[in-house]
């Protein structure tokens, strides 16, 4: 009887400790949290076997991360991840952050909608969740994330140097006139594709995350920081206008030539573009910010121009009656 009680105890003390430790290594500034988040390196140690032909490991952390997992490529995770990833590129990621961190990988708010329409179903949601949990305990993975603690730290380190000296969230929120209730920088290093997500809490709240990747140098510099954290962050006030003004937006459709993903997420792209823009002139000579402007249509951005001086107008108006994003939107997409 006194070895059961024991080996229970040892159990709680065991899984205690793996919560402890599995948890975001994180800075803040202000409203800005910067992060390396469990989650997302169980999500990276699982594509990196996707995607092993394709991945450089010429640091420190590829090498760490392909020498952990590489042999657990027999795995029912990689197969479903890589699965939802031809839905779209970013909907692992998105998934990921309606779960607990790896000690149990819980679902911890509602799907969303699209989310579930990629996956073909939320029964394939739950096998993909049960999948990942399994990868997680028999490949070792809370052994990875502790050996690798001082990497991600240093990281985090580096890239907060790189942000200091501009209160990200304060500007972006000034200039909307409105606020989220948290914002979150999560790094992940091999993530092919910078982007946001928006999570509904079950208390109502939203968390608001960008997802970055670093350079060659394992982490994100200034420059980067300065082209992505408001292009990113700004979508989660866009994003919901431009379903709020849906009918306007689809009545723009005609005007466009044939274009690669849905008209909706090509006009929240070129705001957010421009809106990014007006925050950045402030820290560059007008030389530059005009060689700046003047590349946004070889990036197919087209509308980008007339945009940024439509906002200008905006800029106005706050100034003198204190108009918000929100109120002066729909002015935006008379460009369209």
């Amino acid at each position: 009887m006194k070895k059961i009680i024991f080996f229970a105890l040892s159990l709680i003390l065991c899984s205690t400790t793996f919560a402890k430790t599995l948890q975001p290594i994180e800075k803040t500034l202000g409203k800005l949290t910067i992060s390396i988040d469990p989650r997302m390196e169980l999500l990276s140690a699982i594509e990196i076997i996707e995607g092993q032909n394709e991945t450089p490991f010429k640091n420190a952390y590829t090498q760490a991360l392909a020498t952990s997992f590489l042999s657990f490529d027999s795995f029912d995770a990689v197969e479903l991840t890589h699965n939802l990833s031809k839905s779209n590129c970013h909907a692992p990621a998105a998934f990921m952050l309606h779960l607990a961190q790896p000690q149990s990988l819980s679902q911890t708010s509602t799907y969303s909608k699209c989310l579930i329409d990629r996956a073909g179903g939320v029964v394939n949601l739950e096998i993909l969740r049960q999948a990942m949990g399994l990868f997680a305990q028999k490949s070792g993975f809370d052994r990875y994330w502790t050996e690798n603690r001082d990497t991600f730290k240093g990281i985090i380190d580096a890239t907060v140097a790189q942000a200091e000296g501009v209160d990200w969230i304060g500007v972006m929120e000034n200039y909307m006139g409105s606020t989220q209730e948290s914002y979150h920088l999560v790094i992940v290093p091999l993530l092919k594709e910078n982007h946001h997500q928006s999570v509904a809490q079950a208390d109502g709240t939203i968390k608001v995350y960008a997802l970055m990747a670093t350079d060659s140098t394992t982490y994100i510099n200034r420059a980067a920081l300065e082209s992505s954290v408001w292009y990113e962050f700004s979508h989660s006030f866009i994003t919901p206008l431009v379903e709020k003004y849906s009918q306007k937006v689809d009545s723009t459709a005609s005007i466009f030539t044939p274009i690669d993903f849905p008209l909706h997420q090509y006009v929240g792209d070129e705001i957010a573009n421009a809106v990014s823009l007006r925050l950045r002139a402030s820290s560059m000579n007008q030389t530059q910010y005009e060689a700046l402007l003047a590349q946004q249509e070889d990036k197919g951005m087209s509308y980008t121009p007339a945009l940024v001086e439509k906002l200008k107008e905006y800029e106005v108006l706050r100034a003198l009656k204190g108009t918000t994003f929100e109120e002066f939107f729909p002015q935006l997409l008379e460009v369209f």
